[in-house]
């Protein structure tokens, strides 16, 4: 997905301006596989059965490198939602307060791309041509991908 967006106003909260889902969005509450918001930096997420982060620690952890989730010097949420867990990916610790990245009254074209699948998967978000957040999901999910094809078309 690509677009161009502008926002006018000083924006402080979260706001969100795109999101993209491969599972309906009551699937066990979770979030999107990419978002892009005003007040923060762009998010991609991976879900796993176990995790080895702390859960809802308050604070984004920083990892230098986790080959299971294909990312690189990123910080992550985790938080559990139904069976599984969802890590969401960040550049770095911004939120809740004007982003001026994008929050400068100029407009900026920003690239979603996201493959997901169990072995193959990705998800990147640019902004301007810049690489925000790329995460290479060896594997994104740790279950069947029948279970995953059967959640997607309900």
């Amino acid at each position: 997905m690509k677009y161009k967006f502008r926002s006018l106003n000083k924006v402080t909260d979260r706001v969100l301006i795109s999101q993209l889902f491969f599972r309906k969005k009551s699937s066990e509450g979770n979030s999107g596989i990419a978002s892009v918001y005003i007040d923060r930096n762009p998010t991609c997420r991976t879900w796993t059965k176990d995790t080895k982060y702390k859960l809802k620690s308050g604070k984004l952890i920083f990892v230098k490198n986790d080959h299971k989730h294909g990312v690189i010097n990123k910080y992550v949420y985790v938080e559990k939602t139904g069976q599984m867990y969802q890590h969401s990916w960040y550049l770095s610790q911004h939120f809740n307060k004007s982003y001026k990245l994008l929050n400068d009254g100029r407009w900026h074209q920003i690239e979603m791309h996201v493959y997901p699948h169990r072995s193959k998967g990705f998800c990147k978000i640019k902004i301007d041509g810049k690489t925000m957040v790329d995460v290479k999901m060896h594997r994104l999910f740790h279950m069947k991908l029948e279970h995953l094809m059967a959640t997607m078309l309900h």
